[in-house]
């Protein structure tokens, strides 16, 4: 049966919700990203009328999830990098602040710079003729560039220092990707992903997640053998994964 989308009305707002029902899905169940729609999966034969009492019965749990993603949506917009001289950027949770230059070079560049005074900066090079309403476009883009390839250096060499000093497992790739709702993932191939926006939050919190990833090449699930060789490595390992959970969002450029 193909998808259904409709219209319910939460607490005076209109959010769009997408149902799907499917042979081998038993329970009811709701899903809100963050762009407010919400996903409901529910088993092939559910009547319609079940479904809106279940969603009746739960509109306590949507409201106050709207109001959270309305107030993480307003913080991550909030954090949206202006590109002019000054603007802070983070990488490792030290903040860099943005130097636009303006050059003959062919080609945008950007890479990071610590003074002699002990000033960190983002260097960013541009093209003299680069129009203004171009730049944050360019800006963006070359500036997302330099983090990912840096991540991807940081992210394999501290992996391959965690690892030797408290497990010793085998692992695979270790590729950096864009995902927008995870901030890391471990393939049944022992292949590790991160998100390139976790280079932004300060170490302890990159520790911990590639710790919680290597631990998966392990233990493929989240059972307490799993949170257990979590915290060999990582004794706070719930205060970061919380870290993650209520500031992730605001990694961002």
């Amino acid at each position: 049966m193909p998808d259904q989308k409709f219209t319910i009305s939460i607490a005076g707002e209109e959010v769009k919700f997408t149902l799907s029902k499917r042979l081998g899905t038993r329970n009811l169940r709701l899903r809100l990203d963050q762009s407010k729609r919400l996903y409901i999966s529910a088993p092939r034969f559910m009547s319609t009328r079940r479904i809106v009492e279940f969603l009746e019965e739960k509109q306590h749990w949507l409201k106050r999830n709207l109001e959270k993603i309305e107030e993480k949506n307003k913080e991550t917009a909030a954090s949206s990098k202006q590109f002019r001289d000054g603007e802070v950027f983070n990488l490792l949770g030290e903040k860099y602040h943005l130097d636009l230059r303006f050059t003959q070079r062919k080609y945008p560049k950007a890479y990071f710079e610590c003074t002699e005074a002990g000033n960190n900066m983002l260097i960013l090079e541009l093209h003299e003729d680069t129009a203004f309403r171009e730049l944050a476009e360019i800006g963006r883009e070359t500036i997302e560039k330099l983090y990912r390839k840096y991540a991807k250096e940081h992210f394999t060499q501290r992996l391959e220092e965690l690892n030797a000093e408290y497990y010793g497992f085998k692992y695979g790739d270790i590729r950096v990707k864009n995902q927008r709702t995870r901030f890391g993932s471990c393939s049944s191939k022992r292949n590790l992903n991160f998100n390139w926006r976790v280079i932004m939050a300060p170490r302890k919190i990159v520790d911990y997640l590639l710790i919680h990833e290597l631990c998966h090449t392990k233990e493929m699930n989240h059972s307490k053998k799993f949170w257990d060789l979590v915290e060999h490595a990582c004794p706070n390992y719930k205060a970061h994964r919380t870290w993650l959970k209520k500031r992730g969002h605001v990694l961002a450029i």
